[in-house]
């Protein structure tokens, strides 16, 4: 199938969407009549492949063994499976954590991430396999800038910009930021134009 927009159009519609908020995000889903499930960057990547390939990605299922089973109640121990839908970022988890990690522990993305390619992939880890994992990751990135995803957009832009301005106010950084949104918002719309009318 010929692409609906060429590559490069697509890179710099990647580039902007990464700029607008989740629900702005949505609407564009919505306008070009596809799925708006899942988090800002699925919604993004569904864009990006509808318009290069005309497919309609959905959001995958977890796989059976990645689940809980309705009506168990799973232990907070060690040993035990971290599964979709028993698996919850609450007091009682951050407590066990800090048990097993020790009193540095907090939720992070890149620890949720992985927890979600263990259950996409039917292998979901064990509480001491997730604490194993998420210490290792805690001292390597200790010691480097850890990477910003993509559709941090605001945090990547504030990095960037605090590397060439160090001495710049907060109300300059929000300045420089509104201006910097605004231009990726109209250059999106402008590429999308076509799609939406």
């Amino acid at each position: 199938m010929e692409k609906l927009l060429p590559e490069n159009k697509l890179n710099t519609l990647n580039d902007c969407l990464h700029y607008l908020f989740v629900s702005e995000v949505k609407e564009v889903c919505r306008m070009l009549l596809l799925p708006e499930k899942g988090k800002k960057a699925e919604n993004i990547q569904r864009i990006i492949t509808f318009l290069k390939e005309g497919k309609v990605l959905t959001t995958p299922a977890f796989p059976k063994e990645s689940c809980a089973k309705k009506g168990i109640s799973y232990p907070l121990s060690p040993d035990t499976l971290i599964l979709h839908g028993s698996y919850k970022n609450d007091a009682a988890a951050r407590a066990f954590f800090k048990r097993l990690i020790g009193s540095h522990f907090y939720f992070t993305v890149y620890g949720l991430d992985w927890i979600n390619e263990r259950w996409y992939a039917a292998n979901p880890p064990t509480y001491l396999e997730f604490a194993q994992f998420w210490q290792k990751e805690y001292l390597e990135r200790k010691n480097q800038k850890s990477p910003l995803k993509k559709e941090w957009a605001y945090l990547n832009f504030i990095r960037r910009y605090l590397e060439i301005n160090p001495n710049s106010s907060q109300s300059e950084i929000a300045k420089k930021w509104d201006e910097e949104r605004s231009k990726m918002k109209a250059t999106a719309h402008t590429i999308l134009k076509p799609f939406l009318d």
